[in-house]
């Protein structure tokens, strides 16, 4: 009789046990799954999220885009404009020159020298010369320009034959009222240039020769 109510204790017992952790393990189960749909749902909402912040950001992109757009579109018309009135300026200062000659001293004048940067050193320049006399008697002479500036750590100045893409040594004028000439150039790799000289020698005694200097960024057209 001890034996069997021992035996049953046993067995009630082991069932106990195996019902509790059923239980248990049911409880488990559930607060799990509740805990993967709360886990779910948030990264839903984190993706969701994620989508709205990359639409936001390109949408932003864009916009940013469309300004620098249009602030460089809006630089680059400014340029072209000053660029242009520059030349207006120039031009009108030219022909005033030329139209009313007693607004400017007597003789030879360097009305313009320009140089445009093209590439591997190479320069195109334009260099109109007037005249300024009640006379207007015919001016013949020479042209020399002499550029200066570094060469590593040496102070070079190149005469106009030296880098005369043309190979003239001087440009020959013959004129009563204007003339412009026009060449090219090339300098030196590693040659930093700071000035140019335009010398103007004219013929016979009747004009005076003219030396003018001007620093190189005065001189540099359409470039830096």
């Amino acid at each position: 009789m001890l034996l069997l109510l021992g035996l049953l204790v046993a067995v009630a017992c082991g069932w106990g046990g195996y019902e509790y952790g059923r239980y248990a393990g049911g409880f488990d189960v559930r607060e799990a799954r509740k805990v993967r749909a709360e886990q779910r749902a948030r990264i839903a909402e984190l993706e969701r999220r994620n989508r709205d912040l990359l639409t936001e950001n390109a949408r932003a992109r864009r916009g940013a885009q469309v300004d620098r757009d249009a602030h460089a579109a809006v630089s680059v018309s400014l340029g072209a404009a000053e660029r242009e009135m520059l030349e207006v300026h120039e031009e009108l200062a030219f022909y005033r020159s030329i139209v009313a000659p007693g607004e400017m001293s007597p003789g030879l004048h360097l009305q313009r020298l320009h140089l445009t940067p093209g590439e591997a050193g190479r320069y195109s320049y334009e260099l109109v010369l007037t005249q300024a006399q009640r006379s207007r008697h015919e001016a013949r002479g020479s042209i020399d320009m002499r550029i200066s500036g570094q060469l590593g750590e040496r102070r070079v100045t190149y005469a106009l034959v030296d880098v005369s893409e043309g190979g003239s040594e001087r440009l020959n004028f013959k004129f009563k009222y204007f003339q412009s000439f026009e060449g090219g150039l090339r300098l030196p790799e590693g040659y930093r240039p700071e000035s140019v000289t335009v010398i103007i020698e004219p013929e016979g005694d009747k004009l005076k020769a003219v030396r003018k200097t001007l620093q190189w960024p005065e001189v540099l057209f359409g470039g830096s």
